[in-house]
């Protein structure tokens, strides 16, 4: 495999991690196994989803053939950078988020304020 094929491969394996442990489509699965020990935990975290995807996306070009070398030195690379690539989304994902708590709390300060403004005025 190329750079090319192994930074698309693990893009892929990164968003179907994160589609696995954050979508909604898959929440009522997700919930269901909260509370049963590492395994319920290892289902929500996507770093712990993305080294399977990683694992499973490798497989592709190394079914037909019988080397599991080649197999392992792929997966580990694909993994990896579906790793890296899930922090980076995170990363984005959470930031976007403490923006939107930050315009949430700015919202409500303002709207107290207007509701003190106005019970001054009705006296």
């Amino acid at each position: 495999m190329n750079w090319e094929t192994y930074g698309l491969l693990g893009m892929g394996a990164a968003l179907a991690a994160l589609t696995l442990t954050r979508s909604t489509l898959t929440r009522k699965f997700r919930d269901k196994w909260i509370g049963h020990g590492l395994l319920g935990e290892m289902i929500n975290c996507p770093y712990c989803i993305a080294h399977w995807t990683g694992s499973i996306f490798s497989l592709d070009k190394h079914l037909s053939k019988s080397n599991f070398d080649s197999y392992i030195v792929d997966a580990c690379i694909v993994t990896g950078m579906a790793v890296i690539f899930v922090g980076i989304m995170l990363k984005l994902w959470l930031y976007q988020e403490a923006e939107l708590d930050r315009y949430r709390q700015l919202i409500s300060e303002m709207t107290s304020k207007l509701k003190e403004v106005g019970n001054h005025k009705e006296v």
